[in-house]
């Protein structure tokens, strides 16, 4: 049996709109460092655990299989430490969080009465 390379995709590919996560794959190549690779007894673990997704299957003409990271949603916002309503909004927000929207860090600030923090990375 020959082991198949698995390719997992950043969550992030499938937020962009009008674009498939596939599309945005063959934008890439293995060795660039946008995605890692993982063995298939680690996606399997990971599928057991709905930590990830196979959205395509390997097939004759190549032998990599793709799949997608999916997060946890529910870790993301316990982190947050967000309670009540604010905390039902959940998947929307946590979205918005990661993906360093100014909207919901300034919600977010709002809630825990504090100042938006800066964003370390564009410093």
């Amino acid at each position: 049996m020959v082991l198949k390379k698995v390719c997992l995709i950043p969550h992030a590919w499938s937020l962009v709109s009008g674009v498939k996560p596939l599309d945005i794959y063959r934008l890439h190549s293995c060795s660039d460092g946008s995605h890692s690779h993982i063995s298939e007894s680690r996606l399997k673990q990971y599928e057991a655990r709905r930590q990830a997704r196979t959205i395509r299957q390997a097939t004759a003409d190549t032998d990599r299989i793709i799949a997608i990271r999916i997060p946890d949603y529910r870790r993301t916002v316990a982190s947050l430490r967000l309670h009540g309503r604010s905390s039902k909004l959940g998947e929307y927000v946590t979205l918005a969080l990661v993906s360093k929207q100014l909207w919901a860090r300034v919600m977010v600030a709002d809630i825990r009465h504090c100042a938006v923090e800066e964003d370390r990375e564009a410093a």
